[in-house]
């Protein structure tokens, strides 16, 4: 009997993918019970394996902020990890095939007069794949939106550009930082440096059509603006449709303006069975399609180990 089999006759869930970016990603699981919509968003935050920083080794430390601080800050760094978390074995299973960590080191001194920024672009790493996640295409970006200004991607201790605003320290005039650090393999249950994902959203797809009496006119041109559709018929069409405006990235705003809604209704909001809308926001350590194609190829193993096991559980 397959895994399905065990849902009481329904359909094969399915999943569509809407809007993909380098930092998240919608998606649609239609023709699924709420369990197992939300067993995909669980396993997305706590089983989903990745690499992350797990022992720092200090050799100097002569900044302002003490070893402990430093090693705290550095393990809480994302690692790229798609290609190589799979390929290396878990530390407390020697049975398992592969390397079982990745060695990185830092060295800063600040030979100057100004403070020196010593960031994870400094990190250097023994593993051509296995870096920290944000790179050099980002860093003008994130420090523009950070406040940082133009320094903050021009180059740290490691220079050539390469730096990114994820600031470990700063050094002064004379002052140095070294260190060894592991990286190593886990899942979110163990900590949540592991979690390839920021945020999962997952909420009902909302049936407009039944909910559409029960809603003002000011509540319904919010709902059109949110959508980013033209009028409030757009968003009563057919299923394939509706789809094109739940792949925008304004997903995530539209269904908590929907919520809000629903809070100040005294009539509950309908929503469509077996169809739920997800957004997920990824650290950098994987592409969000790795994140949510590992996160199903994780629950279906542990739905066939199940299945493997009911033979011998059953009483004869």
């Amino acid at each position: 009997m397959g895994w399905v089999g065990w849902l009481g006759g329904m359909p094969r869930p399915g999943c569509r993918v809407g809007q993909v970016d380098a930092g998240a990603i919608n998606f649609t699981v239609f023709d699924a019970e709420v369990s197992v919509a939300n067993a995909i968003r669980r396993v997305m935050i706590s089983e989903v394996p990745t690499l992350a920083i797990d022992m720092v080794s200090i050799e100097s430390n002569t900044s302002v902020l003490h070893d402990e601080f430093i090693a705290h800050r550095i393990g809480l760094i994302p690692l790229v990890s798609g290609g190589r978390a799979n390929a290396m074995r878990y530390p407390w299973d020697p049975e398992e095939k592969g390397p079982d960590r990745v060695n990185l080191s830092l060295k800063a001194v600040n030979r100057g007069t100004q403070p020196l920024r010593v960031t994870s672009a400094d990190l250097a790493s023994q593993d051509d794949v296995v870096r920290p996640a944000v790179q050099a295409e980002d860093a003008a970006g994130l420090a523009q939106a950070l406040g940082l200004g133009a320094n903050a991607a021009a180059g740290g201790a490691g220079g050539g550009g390469g730096d990114t605003p994820i600031v470990i320290t700063k050094l002064g005039e004379g002052q140095e930082l070294r260190l060894e650090a592991v990286a190593k393999k886990g899942i979110g249950k163990l900590h949540a440096k592991f979690s390839p994902v920021s945020m999962v959203i997952m909420v009902p797809e909302p049936d407009l059509a039944r909910t559409a009496p029960f809603l003002t006119e000011a509540q319904k041109d919010g709902l059109v603006r949110e959508a980013g559709v033209q009028v409030w018929e757009d968003l009563l069409q057919s299923a394939e449709e509706r789809d094109a405006v739940y792949k925008s990235d304004k997903l995530a705003k539209f269904c908590r303006v929907f919520a809000s809604i629903e809070a100040t209704l005294d009539a509950k909001v309908f929503s469509l069975d077996g169809r739920y809308l997800f957004r997920a926001e990824v650290t950098g350590s994987l592409q969000p399609q790795e994140v949510v194609q590992t996160a199903i190829d994780v629950l279906l193993r542990k739905l066939q180990d199940i299945e493997r096991a009911l033979p011998d559980a059953v009483p004869r």
